[in-house]
């Protein structure tokens, strides 16, 4: 399993939308290379080859069309997983966009858990795993207890399924732990277990040293609970722009429709 940073390359022509789609993928822990245009994205694309690109349909210079056409025409990026942003419900558009090789579409506004699944599937899938949990990186100080010590760590990310506790001295593999975490005005009661650890620094990670924490026997609140809690550090603050609903949360994506 790769714990290294992927890169993400979006393309949008409202800058605002870039910046705000950039600090929400930050959030989630990826590299974000920004472009205001499809001709730019092209000259970004032959510096650095991105894990993934999020193109918006009416991007200027060259439309998103367009700029798949090109994408895909170039041996050099014709393999780059590439999802479309779309605020249409038209299949005719879906269809072109599919048949000029297209991975999948994002209409708008952006459900966060589609978002996710989208970069499971094209960025982590062909790597041979998935992450199922959404995940936040996030400096969280959280009590842990185990074998009968109580020590304050804090996260480097934390998902509903884990979290990576950052320490010069991580537990060994297999230590069972209860830690309290808190999750906006509560505080949460888990169980865990350490199920990897990084002892020392370089092995091609970009994580610190420390050490993984699977959340064990979770009631389904507490599933929710954190599900909530690591959806809201990611966006909470940067659901709209300028009056406009950029993104919407797991609960709401009933809200948003979906575009197959």
């Amino acid at each position: 399993m790769s714990f290294s940073k992927k890169n993400i390359l979006v393309v949008d022509g409202n800058k605002t939308n870039v910046l705000y789609m950039g600090i929400m993928l930050k959030r989630m822990g990826f590299n974000v290379v920004p472009a205001d245009s499809g001709v730019e994205a092209l000259k970004l694309m032959k510096l650095v080859t991105p894990d993934l690109m999020i193109l918006d349909e009416g991007v200027q210079q060259a439309d998103g069309y367009d700029t798949l056409v090109q994408v895909r025409r170039n041996w050099q990026t014709r393999e780059v997983p590439v999802v479309m942003m779309t605020a249409r419900s038209d299949d005719n558009f879906v269809k072109k966009c599919a048949g000029a090789g297209c991975n999948g579409f994002l209409p708008k506004p952006i459900p966060m858990d589609l978002l996710h699944e989208h970069i499971q599937d094209f960025i982590f899938a062909p790597l041979g795993f998935k992450r199922k949990h959404l995940r936040v990186q996030a400096d969280i100080k959280v009590m842990l207890s185990f074998e009968g010590s109580f020590r304050e760590y804090h996260t480097e990310t934390v998902s509903e399924g884990g979290m990576y506790l950052k320490t010069d001295s991580p537990l060994k593999v297999g230590t069972k732990t209860s830690m309290v975490i808190p999750c906006n005005s509560a505080n949460l009661h888990v169980d865990g277990a350490v199920i990897y650890v990084k002892a020392t620094p370089g092995d091609n990670s970009s994580m610190p040293k420390g050490m993984a924490i699977e959340f064990r026997g979770m009631t389904p609140m507490n599933t929710l609970t954190l599900n909530r809690f690591v959806a809201e550090l990611i966006a909470a603050d940067i659901t709209e722009v300028g009056g406009k609903k950029l993104v919407t949360m797991p609960w709401q994506s009933g809200d948003a429709g979906s575009i197959q």
